[in-house]
This record gives C-alpha cells, structure tokens and sequence, in this order.
C-alpha cells in the first residue's frame, strides 16, 4: 500500500525531469537508497519527463515507480541474473509513461532477468525495438522458469517493433534431460498494442501464459508478421483477444503443448504472405510434443477472411479438439499486399496425414471464390474424426 511505503520525488535531490538533462544517476540512487529500508516509491511526478539514458535497475524487493510522469530515452531493468536463484520482487509499475524518442535497434521500454511477482499496469510504453523484453539469460539451473508470475494488465503499447518478446539462449534443451523455460505463468490481459511494426507477442519458451482481451492492430510497417508467435512451452490460454491484419498468421503456435486457443476474433491474416488464421506445428526440436501428448483445444474462434486457411495443423500433432470455429471467407485476397507468385494451399480446416486423434465437430466454414481447392476440409480420417461441421462455397 502507498500509505505503508517511503514516497521520494527525485525533484527534490536535484532531478531536473525536462526529458533532456540525464537524471539516471539521481533516480538510480533514490531506487538503490530503498534497499535498507526494504521496500519504497520512485514518484514519477505528472507533468515531468525524466531522461535515463544509463537505464535505470531495481534489484531489490517492494520497490514500486508511479506518479502519472515519464521515463525517456532509457530502459527499466527488472531483477538480475544472479546464480540461478528468481528474485521475488513484488515490484508494480504503474501509471508511468516510458517512452523513446525512435526505435532503435535492440532498445527496449522494460527488461526482465530473474525476477518473479512483477506487476506492469496502466503504463504507455512506446517508441522501443522491444516494449517488454525477456531477454536470454545464461544458464545456470536446469528445469527452471527464469521469470514468474509477471502480470501486465491495462497497458498501451505503441509504436514499437515488437510489443512483447520472450527471448532464450540457443543452448539450452542441448542436454534431452533438460527443458528450461523462460519464462512460468505470465498473464497478458487488457492491453492495446497499436502501431506494431512486426509482431505484438513473440515468445520462446513458455510454461505457462495467459493472454486474453487484448486489442492487437499493426502500424504501416512492411515488415509485420503475426499477431502472436509461440514456441516450445506448455499451458497457453489465448483468448478473448482482437488480432488484427496480420502479415502472415493470426496466431502461430510451434511446439507447445496443453493450449487452448478460444473465443478470439482474428481478421484479415496474411497480408504480407499467404497465411493462415491459426497455424499448429511441430518439430519436436524442443522434445516438449508429439502426437500422443498435445492435449489442447482450438474452438469458438471466429476468422475472417484469412488470405490461406482457417487452421492448419501439422507434424506430429495430437489429441486436439477443433470445435465451433467460424471461418469466414478463407482464401480471400481483397487485403493480400504481397507476392502473389507464392505457393498457397486453402482449406477451411486442414490436419496433415502425420497428426493424430484430431477431432474437428460443429466448425462452420465459407469459401472465398479465390480457393485454390474445392474442399473445405483436408483430413485422414483413419486416424482422426470429423463430424457435423458445415460448408458453404461463396461468390465473394
């Protein structure tokens, strides 16, 4: 609680907040001076522009930044890399602006390293390469999350390449024993990402995220690609989200196991490339799926004109349930803007001939009159089902 915490405006210690003169150092040592007293509030005061330029880092524990102000030109860096150990941080961050006058590459708004039981809400954050980072830790445990229970709620996210980006070292899983997720048990709720120039969530190991009623538009950026990208993790809830014009899929799912994709709007995907409204694969890179142990639901979604399919599962994958969807128009090019001399392949629904136990029941799907086949669904049904899903073959 504010009532309970030691509040410093860095105003009175000299700051000069006109979002040019560098105040890091000042800031720096008012978050480091909470260190013997346990816990504290960095005021950002209303009104005022703090320029960080040398970043600013919280270490400690009960260490909360708000006040309606901004921090310009500089990163937030959240826990340390340590030994291994997550720091339970109960930091939030709140009612702040973070913002950066161009992106730049690799520049980032707010940066994680181990730390756990961070909250980030009511924040603008914009103008960074990366708005939030995880970024790649050295590893010093095997079968860890590196960063825990963070919740970001309430945020808008703006003018960024990428919205949220989950990073991991290129060493790990070398060892088949080990599978060292970055991070465990985010939830992602309530934001609006806008003027993202690539992709609004990128992640790379993940055990365990909640992502629901976001609001996801692209900028003008010719680079952008999906919505939401997953790669290798378990126990992804996506849901109730408003994925917008996608250059390639609304939502690309690669390795991950136990998701349940539901009750998400995803229009116009694949305007850069022929793409899909959601895409499922495997690789088994990362030895987290295969097509016994999947375990994962894709229902209630309705997509909207997607440039390819609807859903598209392949490689390996299993005992999936495809249920409710609504496919609109799939194979539609009235917001295609890249090379059309690209292969495509357009079903309402299709499961490759390697995927197992798929069930696809009660999905109602309408064609584009640009389909390349003529059937709505591509499915082996010696191994998997399908049942009381309808087709309809429109003149759009």
């Amino acid at each position: 609680m504010i009532e309970n915490k030691h509040i410093v405006n860095p105003l009175d210690f000299g700051a000069k907040g006109d979002g040019v003169s560098d105040d890091s150092t000042i800031l720096q040592n008012v978050i480091d001076s909470f260190e013997t007293e346990g816990q504290g509030i960095l005021w950002i005061p209303k009104g005022y522009s703090f320029a960080i330029p040398h970043n600013l880092t919280l270490k400690s524990k009960s260490i909360d930044i708000m006040g309606g102000g901004e921090l310009r030109n500089g990163s937030l860096i959240i826990g340390d890399e340590g030994n291994g150990n997550v720091v339970y941080m109960y930091n939030r961050i709140t009612n702040i602006n973070i913002m950066n006058d161009s992106i730049t590459d690799g520049s980032c708004g707010i940066v994680f390293k181990q730390a756990a039981n961070v909250t980030i809400d009511h924040c603008t954050i914009g103008g960074f390469d990366k708005a939030i980072y995880m970024a790649p830790l050295v590893k010093t445990v095997v079968n860890m999350q590196l960063c825990q229970r963070v919740t970001v709620v309430d945020n808008h996210i703006t003018l960024c390449n990428y919205g949220i980006y989950i990073d991991r070292n290129a060493n790990w899983n070398s060892n088949p024993d080990e599978w060292g997720y970055t991070i465990g048990d985010w939830t992602v709720t309530r934001n609006i990402f806008e003027a993202i120039n690539i992709s609004h969530i990128y992640a790379i190991g993940v055990d365990g995220l909640i992502c629901t009623e976001n609001v996801f538009f692209f900028g003008n950026s010719g680079g952008k690609l999906e919505n939401i990208r997953i790669m290798m993790g378990h126990y992804v809830i996506i849901s109730h989200n408003q994925l917008f014009e996608a250059g390639r899929e609304g939502i690309y799912i690669e390795d991950v196991a136990n998701f349940n994709i539901s009750d998400n709007n995803i229009a116009w995907p694949g305007q850069r490339f022929y793409a899909n409204g959601i895409f499922v694969n495997s690789t088994n890179k990362y030895r987290v799926v295969d097509e016994t142990q999947a375990a994962s639901i894709i229902s209630n979604n309705i997509i909207d004109r997607p440039t390819n399919s609807g859903v598209i599962i392949q490689n390996y994958m299993g005992f999936l349930n495809v249920i409710g969807n609504c496919i609109q128009y799939y194979g539609a090019l009235d917001h295609f803007y890249g090379d059309k001399n690209q292969q495509r392949y357009t079903w309402g629904i299709a499961v490759d001939s390697k995927s197992r136990n798929i069930n696809i029941a009660n999905n109602n799907v309408t064609s584009s009159a640009t389909i390349v086949q003529d059937e709505g669904y591509l499915l082996n049904k010696a191994h998997n089902t399908e049942s009381n899903n309808i087709l309809n073959f429109s003149k759009f």
